[in-house]
């Protein structure tokens, strides 16, 4: 009695790969964080609840500047402030490089109590200061505990404050860094540089797997022929 079995031929015909789990993860992630990216922003804008601007140097114009300020949108209602001032008039050393931040503190104290927690501890709730020392050549941001940037954030915004201040464009320095404030102030998750390049490295990975597997199976089919 004879028994059958499968011919070479029948064992080694080429047959369909099912995509590795590697790839099903790549393309699960891909599927997450790309749509995320590339989704609009929020549709909720909200011009600050108040704008107030302090120029005890004469630098710029008050009136006109509070209305630019006006029109800039941010994600949640804030109480937006701007400082301009002489860090000497506060019996600061301009050679001291916190001297704004205690010209800020000490303006807070003396004459706008309302900037502060009411613990001293911290600057007030929905509080956001943009401060400008044009004789010294000092800018800075500071803001309440519930619409405060990350570190990085706040050197975004100085950055972006610092190009118009060395043309001597007080106003338009100011205006820039309201603005700046306002595109990273509760930024969506999926909206920062972080999610953006993993999306990427996510698509270039999945790329790259699903052509490897691709060309991993032409070279299995054309060794069966």
């Amino acid at each position: 009695m004879s028994t059958s079995r499968p011919s070479s031929a029948a064992l080694d015909a080429p047959r369909t790969r099912r995509p590795s789990r590697v790839v099903l993860l790549l393309l699960a992630l891909l599927a997450v964080l790309l749509p995320a990216a590339l989704a609009p922003a929020p549709a909720r804008a909200e011009p600050p609840a108040s704008v107030e601007v302090t120029d005890t140097t004469r630098s710029v114009d008050p009136e006109i500047l509070e209305h630019r300020l006006a029109e800039i949108d941010f994600r949640t209602e804030v109480r937006l402030v701007v400082l301009i001032l002489d860090v000497t008039e506060h019996d600061l050393d301009p050679a001291d490089d916190r001297a704004l931040n205690d010209a800020v503190l000490d303006h807070a104290r003396s004459s706008d109590p309302s900037l502060l927690s009411a613990d001293g501890s911290h600057w007030a709730d929905g509080t956001v200061i943009l401060a400008l020392d044009p004789n010294n050549r000092f800018l800075g941001s500071y803001a309440g505990e519930d619409v405060k940037l990350s570190d990085s954030d706040f050197e975004a915004v100085q950055d972006a404050m610092r190009d118009p201040a060395r043309d001597a464009d007080w106003d338009g320095s100011l205006e820039a860094g309201a603005k700046k404030y306002a595109s990273l102030l509760h930024r969506p998750w999926w909206r920062h540089p972080a999610a953006l390049v993993a999306a990427a490295a996510v698509v270039v990975g999945a790329v790259v797997v699903v052509v490897v597997v691709v060309v991993d199976a032409r070279l299995r089919l054309v060794a069966t022929l």
